[in-house]
């Protein structure tokens, strides 16, 4: 998918990727595209880092964490391929907004745990949750 100006639309980045909203042309709906970024694209251990953030982010079923559909490669380049939660990010909410009420960042701290707490219930899960992906 593409912004009014032709190019890829940006979510967020983190340490080791940048998630795109993207289409999936088979499902014919949104995703989160997550691609690892350029600069680990030689680095064998990022690229196994990377992989296994997917492959942890796919175990993981709740509601308050968006489910992995796909885990693939273009090239040297991976990639996994996340529901997509339409919504305004908090890192939005915050900008746009300034601070927000006590009881709404509780309700938002609440949904957050909830969702990291199942993510740290499997060891193996080792991914990131910032402002700017937490819904």
């Amino acid at each position: 998918m593409l912004n009014t100006e032709g190019r890829p639309i940006e979510l967020g980045r983190g340490a080791m990727g940048i998630t795109y909203k993207a289409l999936d042309v088979d499902l014919r709906c949104p995703v989160t595209l997550k691609v690892i970024r350029e600069r680990y694209l030689g680095d064998e251990s990022a690229r196994l880092r990377f992989l296994r953030e997917a492959r942890a982010a796919a175990s993981v079923r709740h509601p308050n964490v968006a489910s992995v559909l796909h885990l693939g490669r273009t090239g040297s380049s991976y990639f996994y391929a996340m529901e997509f939660v339409e919504g305004e990010t908090l890192e939005h909410l915050i900008r746009r907004s300034g601070r927000i009420e006590v009881k709404l960042a509780l309700e938002i701290t609440t949904q957050v745990a909830v969702g990291l707490v199942r993510c740290t219930s499997d060891s193996s899960f080792t991914g990131t949750s910032n402002q700017a992906t937490s819904w």
